[in-house]
């Protein structure tokens, strides 16, 4: 899909929220961020849509689907039993084979993971600007 994120015309995250608190919307707001920078796009140039389920581990992404500027649409949604992503292509489901399961891993112990990495990530740099950008959205 990376060839295609030029093509974005409109990305709609639900993030799993119990209450209007902005930390519970925070993996959302970065992931849109992400997808921005990825794309090398600009948060103009997108239209966005946040949006709160109660359902699942707060402060998660619940839900992402993207529209594509040809009408086609992609989306990607837990499935917390298998504690995998399923992604829907054009109408292809599909689970990807390489996934970090974190059902045995405590979310603390994975934040550490990554901070520990050494070198400078400018995809995370590029994401940081777009995020606080597309948080006055939220």
């Amino acid at each position: 899909m990376r060839g295609r994120l030029r093509g974005v015309r409109r990305v709609r995250v639900t993030a799993c929220a119990k209450s209007n608190y902005f930390g519970e919307c925070v993996e959302s707001l970065l992931f849109a961020a992400w997808l921005t920078a990825q794309a090398g796009r600009d948060e103009e140039s997108i239209e966005y849509r946040f949006e709160r389920s109660a359902e699942g581990e707060t402060g998660s992404v619940a839900s992402v689907e993207i529209a594509f500027d040809d009408g086609t649409t992609a989306s990607i949604a837990r499935d917390r039993e298998r504690g995998v992503l399923v992604a829907n292509v054009g109408g292809e489901v599909t689970v990807p084979e390489s996934v970090t399961r974190t059902q045995q891993q405590r979310t603390d112990d994975l934040i550490v993971r990554q901070l520990k990495r050494t070198a400078r990530d400018g995809v995370l740099v590029k994401t940081l600007s777009v995020a606080a950008k597309l948080a006055k959205r939220l």
